[in-house]
């Protein structure tokens, strides 16, 4: 049976096989809303446990445990039962076919009651798949037909009057947050879940994972060239029992940027460029089932589009801007989704929330500063010497990990002082940081913050992934099926490695240690040979090596010239002298310049063996601006210079690992089949 529906602006098209649906009775594809709930009032003081058997935009008739029933109208109950409510009536309409034609009167086999005793009882349903799947009568994904929805969700108008100040840039140091709270751990096995949803070539595929559950959504989308080419589908996971919902897919490019901590609601922007957008649209999930409720307007336009999304406790959002807006949304507000707090991130485009979503944290500038999302308070501002360009909550709550090129620090939530670092063989500031149970992952590497340890590096292919509790969650996309992997980490081997291992000995050079500094830059200016000698001292300095005449650890610095090359420039009116590839130059006259590159390198050696190195190459500019009456020779000569600042500014660790631990005591590729 397919019915098509018309909803507001929104054209849906259902598909199901058995079952009946009985208007405003949780029933066939619908009878997941009928499951037993907590159900409470508008002042919170009582509450029941009931199953939901009727409802309208009026009342609802609830079967308590007891086998009474009772009828409540829907403005006593409180403001998630009404949500609640809305979107089964939402979904029930969009099945049922609302606003179709109505059947031709001279039709004999039109209109008809359902059989009776074909009506399942709400709250009991059919056989979940993993059950039918044990009995081998159901593949491992999805066989149900898609869901296809087309067109425009339903607009809701925000209200942006009367919100709060919001502020993340303190004047010192302080602390008065409470400890986030506890969630129960989610313990999922390894398991590889096949799904029907489809990645093109050209598409991008995000994964997203409930904190307090094992409900995973999977989400692909793309921004064609034209409006036929746009779309996004999604399906939701169970990673627990590996139940797969039917696939969703619309006709917009909508992309997945957060679930809420339940797996009760989703949130997506609309792709309109750069991967970025507007508009944020809000899906409720039931039964495995994804509900599109409203989309609303939460980006600042131009310029100022969403890049990070987070659910909060009792219907609230919080979003960042391009142009660093930090807005907290109650999106169960009337008429329209309400901004309750903004204020600037402190240059920030992205921040970490607790696992109950009661704290958010986000550095700004050298510090980190830690919002209460419940009253939107700054709650707490933990000063550093060094800016955190990443951070993340631990799952307990218990502790953040604040990530700089080759180091990670960790604070207590209870008061936000330091309780330790840890060495980590990562350089890039954008790096993934994020926590697998207790251990914390750095880039492609798992660490044990307790002994600081690199147990294992993980290695994948993985379109997306996303940690949940204790384990890593691997999203595979392809043109055919997409496979979603469940692995728990570390597994049994870096465990065992790391009982033999000593975590003592994994160092080369700790601060402490003595190290002498040879010089080669006999062919450079007195001044710029001077610059390059004090800012290796400051560096030496900042990493808390103590530097000596003679010692088995050596830092030989270099530089020098490279071989010369010819370059050819193309000169463009307005703009000056272009590098450009072949294949890619522009109209306009040329001269060729002969060019040597400076060549600026950084060695570290211990007890013979190399542990560290960094390099600049300071070569042809690919544009130039001349002077008046400047030649282009002339330009690339005054502009290609020596940088002696370069060894004052890298960024030297100062734990230097061992090369034998830097990539932990071992290495695995998660791939679509699992851990090899």
């Amino acid at each position: 049976m397919i019915r098509m529906a018309v909803l507001g602006p929104l054209l849906i098209g259902a598909v199901w096989v058995g079952g009946a649906l009985f208007a405003g009775e949780p029933s066939g594809p619908l009878v997941g809303f009928g499951n037993e709930r907590t159900w409470s009032d508008q002042s919170g003081r009582f509450e029941v446990p009931a199953s939901m058997i009727h409802a309208d935009r009026q009342e609802v008739r609830l079967r308590k445990s007891d086998g009474k029933v009772v009828t409540v109208p829907v403005d006593k109950l409180s403001t998630g039962d009404r949500r609640f409510v809305e979107s089964f009536l939402t979904a029930e309409a969009a099945l049922m076919g609302a606003g179709a034609a109505k059947p031709d009167p001279d039709n004999p086999f039109a209109g008809g009651a359902p059989e009776p005793a074909s009506r399942p009882r709400a709250g009991t349903g059919r056989p979940s798949p993993a059950a039918l799947r044990s009995a081998g009568r159901v593949p491992s994904r999805a066989a149900e037909s898609p869901a296809k929805i087309v067109g425009r969700l339903p607009v809701r108008e925000p209200v942006l009057q009367g919100f709060r100040p919001l502020s993340v840039t303190p004047d010192e140091a302080f602390w008065s947050a409470v400890k986030p709270t506890a969630v129960p751990a989610v313990e999922l096995d390894d398991i590889v879940i096949r799904t029907e949803l489809r990645k093109p070539f050209f598409a991008s595929m995000r994964v997203l994972a409930a904190s307090q559950s094992g409900t995973v959504l999977l989400n692909s989308y793309q921004q064609g060239r034209g409006s036929r080419e746009d779309f996004s589908n999604f399906v939701i996971v169970d990673a627990g029992s590996g139940d797969v919902s039917p696939l969703f897919a619309f006709d917009q490019p909508w992309k997945a940027l957060a679930i809420s901590h339940d797996a009760s609601r989703v949130a997506a922007v609309r792709v309109e460029g750069f991967d970025k957008g507007n508009d944020l649209a809000i899906f409720h999930i039931a039964d495995m089932r994804l509900t599109p409720e409203f989309q609303f307007k939460a980006g600042g336009g131009a310029w100022d589009e969403l890049h990070w999304a987070a659910f909060l406790p009792d219907g609230k959002l919080a979003t960042i801007s391009q142009k660093h807006d930090l807005t907290f949304w109650d999106l169960d507000a009337e008429p329209g989704p309400r901004a309750l707090y903004r204020g600037h991130s402190g240059g920030s485009l992205s921040a970490e929330i607790s696992a109950a979503g009661d704290l958010i944290v986000l550095p700004f500038g050298s510090s980190i500063a830690a919002i209460e999302t419940d009253s939107g308070k700054l709650v707490g501002c933990i000063t550093r010497d060094q800016a955190s360009t990443r951070i993340a909550i631990s799952p307990s709550g218990q502790r953040i990990a604040a990530f700089h090129p080759f180091t990670v620090t960790l604070h207590d939530t209870a008061d936000g002082k330091e309780t330790g670092s840890i060495a980590v063989a990562e350089g890039n500031p954008q790096a993934t940081v994020r926590w697998i149970g207790d251990a914390l992952m750095v880039g492609k590497v798992l660490y044990d913050v307790e002994t600081g340890m690199p147990l294992w590096t993980y290695n994948s292919q993985a379109s997306s992934q996303i940690a949940v509790a204790d384990s890593l969650v691997s999203a595979f996309g392809g043109d055919d099926e997409s496979v979603v992997v469940v692995s728990r980490l570390p597994h049994d081997e870096p465990l065992r490695r790391a009982k033999e291992a000593d975590p003592s000995q994994i160092y080369a050079i700790v601060p402490g240690d003595d190290v002498t500094v040879r010089y080669e830059i006999d062919d450079v200016p007195t001044e710029v040979q001077a610059a390059i000698r004090a800012g290796v001292e400051q560096n030496l300095m900042r990493v808390g090596w103590n530097l000596v005449a003679e010692s088995p650890n050596t830092i030989t610095i270099k530089l020098e010239r490279g071989e010369q090359e010819e370059v050819e420039y193309f000169t463009r009116r307005g703009f000056g002298p272009i590098f450009a590839p072949p294949g890619f130059r522009p109209d306009g006259p040329s001269e060729k310049v002969q060019i040597k590159a400076w060549i600026h390198s950084l060695r570290i050696d211990s007890h013979g063996g190399e542990v560290f190195t960094g390099k600049l190459v300071r070569g042809a500019p690919q544009s130039l601006q001349t002077r008046e009456d400047e030649k282009t020779q002339a330009a690339v000569d005054r502009i290609v210079q020596p940088n002696p600042n370069y060894f004052r500014d890298l960024v030297i660790p100062p734990r230097v690992l061992k090369p034998e631990f830097r990539d932990g005591l071992g290495k695995s590729t998660i791939e679509r089949s699992g851990i090899r």
